[in-house]
């Protein structure tokens, strides 16, 4: 099977991960790299080989050219995404999807109707704890999932305001795991955030938000707590279903327990039996998750079940930071239809 010919946008920061992992994918034959830094260009095709541009025209006029990898800044997203799909590209966009809900949306459209494979490069799906998360989630039939990210301050590139910037360029990793190991789409958020924390700037330095799923009778939530001044933490991941319950015991294994309950105890006992089991995780491509992105890109263009985020994906959790930010200033729950466009 030969690899998917694929060019990469942006050579700088994350784009030195991304090229690494395009080198080393067994799916992917990486070509072609292009940056407006002619040296950081340079700089990424001496070490892997490759051709170095610093015109994406000339590079989306490539003809034997499949798909293109978008790792620039979140405001350039839309446009770069979209002008590879008129272009006959398939792609793999950076997250977040776009730095707005309008521009999210224009890239939804875009993909839909280019008929092209379009996916958001959450590779936090493909690490062995919430690989073998989404596989468990599937038969504890989930209700609550409490999910964290706390971490360090971000560079000062990031320290702007709005749903793409500040914590939130971490946060929307967490909300889609939520979304996707809920196995649903949110419905309604309430969330608080606060600036001036952490950092001497307007970005968002904490957020705490409460997706709701379902409708109805049903009741499904996440509760997902993200932070610029979490150094030094752990985070956690549990889950409360119906059939059971799951956690991260630690990199390599889940803890799962069963709980039932026993109509024929007395008062003197609780009504329940539990029973605990540990489940090992299952590692993809080594355990670098960056590179089990880059081939699941390749097996999704092929047609291919792999798990990947698609652009939907990336809206939705776009939609969710964005309903954090309007509740967080409403003091009040925000229903994520009144937020697309067209509705």
């Amino acid at each position: 099977m030969r690899g998917m010919k694929t060019a990469l946008i942006g050579a700088g920061g994350r784009g030195l991960g991304h090229a690494r992992a395009l080198n080393a994918s067994p799916a992917i034959d990486f070509l072609v790299v292009c940056d407006l830094d002619l040296e950081r260009s340079m700089g990424v095709a001496e070490e892997y080989g490759v051709e170095a541009y610093t015109s994406v025209e000339d590079v989306l006029e490539m003809s034997d050219l499949e798909s293109v990898v978008i790792v620039t800044q979140s405001k350039d997203h839309a446009e770069l995404s979209i002008r590879s799909l008129e272009a006959g590209k398939n792609v793999l966009c950076e997250k977040p999807i776009a730095d707005s809900i309008e521009a999210a949306h224009r890239m939804v459209e875009a993909a839909r109707s280019s008929g092209r494979s379009a996916v958001i490069g959450y590779q936090r799906r493909f690490e062995p704890a919430f690989w073998t998360l989404k596989r468990i989630t599937g038969e504890l039939d989930p209700i609550q999932i409490t999910l964290t990210g706390q971490r360090g301050i971000f560079l000062e590139k990031y320290l702007h305001p709005g749903s793409a910037y500040g914590i939130m360029d971490a946060a929307c990793h967490q909300v889609d795991l939520v979304n996707w190991l809920m196995g649903r789409s949110p419905r309604a958020v309430c969330g608080s955030v606060r600036t001036g924390v952490f950092t001497p700037t307007r970005a968002i330095d904490t957020a705490s938000i409460h997706v709701e799923y379902g409708g109805g009778d049903e009741s499904l939530a996440a509760a997902v707590m993200v932070s610029m001044g979490g150094t030094g933490m752990s985070n956690f991941c549990h889950i409360l279903g119906r059939n059971g319950n799951a956690e991260m015991e630690d990199r390599e294994r889940i803890k799962m327990t069963r709980v039932h309950f026993d109509p024929g105890a007395g008062v003197e006992r609780e009504r329940q039996v539990t029973s605990t089991e540990m489940v090992d995780c299952e590692v993809l491509s080594g355990g670098d998750s960056t590179l089990a992105l880059m081939s699941a890109f390749a097996g999704h263009v092929r047609g291919e079940d792999t798990k990947i985020a698609t652009f939907d994906d990336g809206f939705k959790a776009l939609l969710v930071l964005e309903a954090t930010l309007l509740s967080s200033q409403r003091g009040a729950r925000v229903n994520l239809d009144e937020l697309v466009p067209g509705r």
